[in-house]
C-alpha cells in the first residue's frame, strides 16, 4: 500500500529512482517506528525526522512528493505494529521491504511494457487539457459570461495544460526515437505549435467584448468549441488506438465568421473590424494547424514522420542535483524551511494530542491529516483543508450507509475500487481523493474489527488534524504576494528573449522553441500564483507570528509590487 503511492505515470528512469528512494526510507521508517513505539521521546523524534524529510523533498518537485507521502504512511503503519521484540519487529521490516520491492519490479515492468502506451495516454492527457483550454477560451468573447469568470477560467485551464504539456514532454522526449515514437514526438510538437497558434488569437479579445457585439463574437465562440471538440476526438484516438480522425473544416463557422465581418465592414464599423480581421486570420491558422495535427495522428497514416533537427532532451524537465537544491534552501528566508518547520511543529503537536489523549483519538489518522493536507503554499493548504473535509465527510457518509448491508466480498470489493479512485484522483481533485480514501480506511477497519464503529472517529480525527494545519499554517508563512516581483521579472526576461528569437528573420528552429517554453512557463507561473493571492489573508489581518520579517510585502515602506 505505502509504495504503490509512488507508482505515478512517467519515464520509466524517473520512478526507478522513485522507487528506490521510497523504498528504502519507508522500510527503516517502519522498522523505528515499530521499535520506538513505546518510548516517546524516540517516537517524537522520528516524527519530527519524517515531517522534515517529507517538506524537503518538495524542494524537487511535485513529483518528489510521493516519497514523502510513502514515508508518512510507513511511519503510520509501524507506529499501528509495534513490537517490544526486536527481532519481530525486523521480521516485520523485512516483510515490508521485499513486499514493497515486489510491488516496485512489478510496476516497474508494466511500465516497461506499456511504454508506447503510455506516451500515448501522455499525449492524450494533453489533447484533453488542450481541448478544455479551447472551450474555456470561448468565453471570453461570449458577452453572457462575465470578463472575470471567464478570465479566471482561462487561467486555470491554461495552468493545467502546461502541466500535462510538460509531463508528455517528460515522457514522449526521451528514450530512442523509434518509428513509433517518433509518431508520438511529431504529434507532441505537433500541438506545441496549435498551442503557440490559439495563443496568438490573444491579442484582440478585450477590445472585441467592448465594441463588438455578442452576435457578432458568437462564430469566435463557436469555432472554439467546435475546434475542442475536434482535439478530444483526436484524444479519444489515442487512447483507444482507433477511430476516424476528424476532418477539421469548419467551413460553415468560418463562412459566419466571415460574414459578420463584412457586416461591420459594411456598418463602418472599423473599430470592431480591426480587431475581427486578424482574430479570424489567426483562427484560421489554427484551423490549419488542428488539421496537421489530426492528419499526424490518424491510424491511417502509417508514414514515420520527418523530425525537426533539435534536441527534444532540452525539452524535457531535468532532475534536480541533490546538494546544490538542499544547499539552495538552507536559509530561513527559503519557502521550503519555513514549510519545513511550520510541517514539522504541527506533526508533533499532533503527536502530543496522541500522547496526551490516547483514548478518544488515533495518531496514526491525525498525523496524516496534517501531512497530507499542509503545503508550502497557504492558498493551497487552505483548499486541501477544505477538500479533506468534504472528502473525509462523504467517505464517511457512504461507509456508515453500506456496511449495515454489504457482504464481506463486497465490503472488500469496494475497498480494491476506493484504491483505484483515491490513486487515479490524487493530482486531480483532492476532493474526490479523500473520499476514496476515507472510504477504503474505515471499511479496512471495519473489515478487520467488525464490532467497532470507526465513522465517529475518522471524523473526528479528521477534524483535529484540520484544526492543527490551520492553525500552523500562519507559522512562519511564505507569502506568495512577496515572488510576484521576482516573477514578473523572470517573465519580462523570459519575453525579451522570446522576442528576440521570434523577430529573427530565419530563428534557428532549437532557440526559438526554447525561448517559446521559457517565456510560456514563466506566464504560466506568474498567472497561477496570481490566481492563489486572493485566498491568502488581507494586509489588514492577524499578522504573522514568529518572524516580523515574515509579514506581507504590502506592509513594508517601499513599493515592491
Amino acid at each position: 500500500m505505502c509504495i504503490s503511492i509512488v507508482d505515478q505515470p512517467g519515464p520509466l528512469p524517473r520512478k526507478a529512482r522513485a522507487f528506490a528512494a521510497a523504498l528504502l526510507s519507508s522500510s527503516l521508517i517502519s522498522l523505528f517506528a515499530s521499535l520506538t513505539d513505546k518510548h516517546p521521546l524516540g517516537m517524537a523524534a522520528l516524527v519530527a525526522v519524517t515531517s522534515i524529510g517529507f517538506a524537503f523533498v518538495s524542494a524537487f518537485g511535485r513529483n518528489a512528493l510521493v516519497i514523502g507521502i510513502t514515508a508518512v504512511l510507513a511511519l503510520i503503519t509501524g507506529m499501528a505494529t509495534p513490537s517490544e521484540i526486536p527481532v519481530i519487529a525486523f521480521e516485520h521490516s523485512w516483510l515490508f521491504f521485499f513486499g514493497g520491492a515486489a510491488y516496485a519490479l512489478l510496476a516497474l515492468l508494466a511500465s516497461w511494457c506499456l511504454d508506447d502506451r503510455n506516451r500515448r495516454m501522455f499525449l492524450s492527457e494533453a489533447l484533453l487539457a488542450m481541448a478544455a483550454y479551447l472551450r474555456a477560451r470561448g468565453g471570453l468573447y461570449d458577452r453572457d459570461v462575465s470578463e472575470q469568470s471567464a478570465l479566471t477560467e482561462v487561467i486555470e485551464r491554461h495552468g493545467a495544460l502546461m502541466e500535462r504539456l510538460q509531463g508528455a514532454r517528460d515522457t514522449i522526449f526521451i528514450g530512442t526515437p523509434t518509428p513509433a515514437r517518433r509518431k508520438w514526438i511529431a504529434a507532441m510538437l505537433g500541438l506545441l505549435d496549435l498551442y503557440e497558434a490559439v495563443l496568438a488569437t490573444d491579442a484582440d479579445w478585450e477590445a472585441l467584448r467592448e465594441v463588438a457585439d455578442p452576435e457578432t463574437l458568437r462564430p469566435v465562440t463557436l469555432l472554439s468549441n467546435a475546434l475542442a471538440s475536434d482535439i478530444e476526438a483526436l484524444a479519444l484516438i489515442l487512447s483507444s488506438g482507433a477511430g476516424a480522425a476528424p476532418g477539421c473544416q469548419h467551413s460553415e463557422l468560418l463562412g459566419a465568421l466571415d460574414e459578420a465581418l463584412a457586416k461591420l465592414t459594411e456598418a463602418g464599423r472599423a473599430d470592431a473590424t480591426a480587431g475581427l480581421h486578424p482574430t479570424r486570420n489567426k483562427i484560421v491558422q489554427v484551423v490549419q494547424r488542428t488539421r496537421r495535427l489530426a492528419e499526424t495522428i490518424s491510424p491511417l497514416d502509417n508514414k514515420t514522420p520527418t523530425l525537426p533537427a533539435i534536441d527534444l532532451r532540452q525539452f524535457v524537465q531535468p532532475p534536480s542535483p541533490l546538494v546544490t537544491t538542499l544547499r539552495a534552501h538552507w536559509t530561513l528566508s527559503s519557502p521550503v524551511t519555513r514549510y519545513t518547520i511550520r510541517l514539522t511543529l504541527a506533526m508533533l503537536a499532533a503527536y502530543a494530542a496522541t500522547l496526551a489523549f490516547p483514548t478518544y483519538v488515533h495518531g496514526g489518522w491525525i498525523l496524516l491529516t496534517v501531512a497530507l493536507i499542509m503545503r508550502a503554499s497557504y492558498a493551497v493548504t487552505r483548499q486541501r483543508r477544505t477538500d479533506r473535509l468534504v472528502g473525509t465527510l462523504a467517505g464517511c457518509a457512504v461507509t456508515a450507509a453500506v456496511m449495515p448491508v454489504l457482504p464481506t466480498y463486497g465490503v472488500i470489493a469496494i475497498v480494491i475500487i476506493s484504491i483505484g479512485v483515491a490513486h487515479a484522483y490524487a493530482g486531480v481533485n483532492y476532493k474526490i481523493t479523500s473520499f476514496g480514501g476515507s472510504l477504503m480506511a474505515v471499511l479496512l477497519l471495519h473489515f478487520l474489527e467488525p464490532q467497532t464503529f470507526y465513522v465517529v472517529d475518522r471524523i473526528a480525527d479528521t477534524l483535529i488534524g484540520a484544526a492543527l494545519s490551520a492553525a500552523f499554517a500562519r507559522v512562519l508563512p511564505s507569502w506568495e504576494r512577496n515572488d510576484i516581483p521576482r516573477l514578473a521579472s523572470a517573465l519580462l526576461a523570459a519575453d525579451r528573449t522570446f522576442a528576440a528569437e521570434a523577430l529573427t528573420i530565419t530563428p534557428d528552429d532549437q532557440a526559438y522553441r526554447l525561448a517559446r517554453k521559457r517565456a510560456l512557463d514563466s506566464f504560466t507561473t506568474l498567472a497561477t500564483t496570481t490566481r492563489r493571492l486572493s485566498s491568502e489573508p488581507s494586509c489588514s489581518g492577524t499578522p504573522a507570528i514568529l518572524m516580523p520579517s515574515s509579514r506581507p510585502a504590502c506592509w513594508a515602506r517601499s513599493g515592491a509590487g
